[in-house]
């Protein structure tokens, strides 16, 4: 009789062991499912962003900021190089019509060059809009691979994790020792309370619900 309840201990012990292997492999399942969700939806929120910019109001927005700036570059540049340009001199002094126009600031050459960066702003802003936005799909692209490339190792790490997952060993130990006894203990009818001369014999090396007493062949 005591054979039979190691038999059914050993079992019990087994399935508990199985049990928390198949516990621990869900949880590090669930753990990779979390952060490849997590990383997904960051490379969806920068593809949005991306789109986002695409929208008609924004376009309109991104070339109204892009005339801006090459308005003012243009400015900034011509700016710089009247600053350093030598002045107009005349026997020795600076010419009166130089003086003049620098007085007055609405020289027919300055009106020339304000309406010509105007012109360059308008014709130039599409041009830097484009290169403005092949620069954010770049962005876009990189960090959206960047996040599924560290899912896809994160995934395969834990598929490792998950194949490494092993039964507690002195669980195995315990359920080893439980068998053993089991078994040798089924040819000491002082163990089994059985005769020795029994009709019935034990049947072991069946899964747990077919472990019992069978007819002795």
């Amino acid at each position: 009789m005591w054979e039979i309840l190691a038999l059914l201990a050993s079992a019990a012990v087994k399935a508990n062991a199985a049990n928390e292997v198949e516990k621990r492999q869900n949880d590090l399942a669930r753990l990779n499912a979390d952060y490849s969700k997590d990383r997904s939806d960051k490379a969806l929120a920068e593809a949005r962003k991306y789109f986002d910019r695409l929208k008609p109001e924004s376009r309109e927005a991104q070339s109204t900021q892009a005339k801006a700036e090459l308005t003012q570059n243009l400015q900034d540049t011509v700016g710089a190089i009247e600053k350093f340009a030598p002045p107009q001199v005349t026997q020795g002094r600076v010419s009166d019509a130089y003086t003049k126009r620098v007085a007055s600031g609405g020289s027919d050459n300055t009106k020339r060059l304000n309406d010509a960066i105007a012109r360059l702003s308008v014709i130039g802003a599409p041009a830097q809009v484009s290169l403005d936005d092949q620069s954010r799909f770049g962005q876009a692209a990189l960090a959206g691979s960047g996040h599924y490339d560290a899912a896809s190792s994160v995934a395969d790490a834990y598929q490792n994790a998950i194949a490494r997952v092993r039964p507690n060993p002195l669980k195995q130990m315990l359920a080893e020792g439980l068998d053993a006894y089991g078994v040798l203990g089924g040819n000491r009818s002082a163990g089994t309370g059985i005769p020795a001369n029994s009709q019935y014999s034990l049947s072991y090396g069946r899964p747990s619900s077919s472990i019992g007493l069978r007819p002795r062949p």
